[in-house]
């Protein structure tokens, strides 16, 4: 994911504190799978994956069985150019073209599916500048907010989208941060379905809040990115989409456990 995707930064929150030091766990001697009675014991669960030669958490994710070890292998397989848009395979094949082994590290184990999925989330909010494309469950509702933007939130009108056919893009600040802008932000790079949203504006939210509404929009395949799409298009300046800037998305929206970004009015 070069030059468009964000990078991580140096940062102290990002940092492996606490973890774990496990015996044994030397290059000559690293787990790389689990037993069936061990997959049986940790259920559900939330890890996070550490690059060893900072200390810092570049992803977390939720799992069962041994799928916090499928990471590395997965990276192994794949070229860069295959997985351009995947900063975690790429910082993971950073790792292990340096000689080194990411270190997983399990948060919480012995879950069921909805409770790991709010743990992944928050982890999500709590390290800064991770390798996950998608946020966390509800993370744009009920995820990582000041006072300030509580207060946003709830105070905001809720969005009328009547007689509005529009697709709803969800992306997060850090986006904003990396790219300069909301458009730059929200207009690459999607797994969207093309005949939903093909001549349909474009509405940026963030945290729940909409930010911008684009207008002919134009989709393109992605030629870096296989798989995705992106668009050029302009603010809109129509009154019933300049309305919508600054409400609240509808709860519909915003449901409980839905992870994917896209959504369609």
């Amino acid at each position: 994911m070069k030059g468009q995707t964000m990078r991580r930064k140096t940062s102290k929150t990002g940092k492996a504190k606490g973890m774990p030091k496990v015996a044994g766990e030397t290059k000559a001697g690293i787990i790389k799978s689990f037993s069936k009675t061990i997959c049986r014991n940790l259920g559900h669960y939330v890890y996070r994956l550490v690059d060893p030669r900072n200390d810092e958490t570049f992803y977390v994710g939720k799992g069962q069985g041994n799928r916090l070890f499928q990471h590395a292998r997965g990276a192994r397989k794949s070229t860069r150019d295959e997985d351009e848009f995947d900063l975690k395979s790429d910082i993971i094949r950073d790792i292990q073209e340096a000689g080194l082994s990411v270190i997983p590290i399990i948060h919480r184990h012995g879950l069921d599916n909805d409770t790991a999925l709010e743990v992944e989330a928050a982890l999500i909010d709590a390290y800064p500048d991770l390798a996950n494309v998608q946020a966390g469950r509800g993370s744009s509702a009920r995820g990582c907010k000041t006072v300030g933007q509580v207060k946003t939130l709830y105070d905001a009108s809720v969005a009328n989208f009547k007689n509005i056919r529009a697709v709803i893009i969800k992306i997060r600040q850090e986006f904003i941060d990396a790219r300069g802008s909301v458009y730059n932000a929200v207009r690459y790079a999607w797994r969207i379905n093309m005949e939903r949203a093909r001549g349909l504006p474009v509405v940026a939210s963030v945290g729940g809040i909409i930010q911008d509404v684009f207008t002919d929009v134009e989709w393109r395949a992605s030629a870096k990115y296989p798989g995705r799409y992106e668009f050029t298009a302009k603010k809109s300046l129509l009154p019933e989409h300049t309305a919508l800037v600054g409400c609240r998305l509808p709860e519909r929206f915003c449901k409980k456990g839905d992870a994917n970004p896209i959504r369609y009015t």
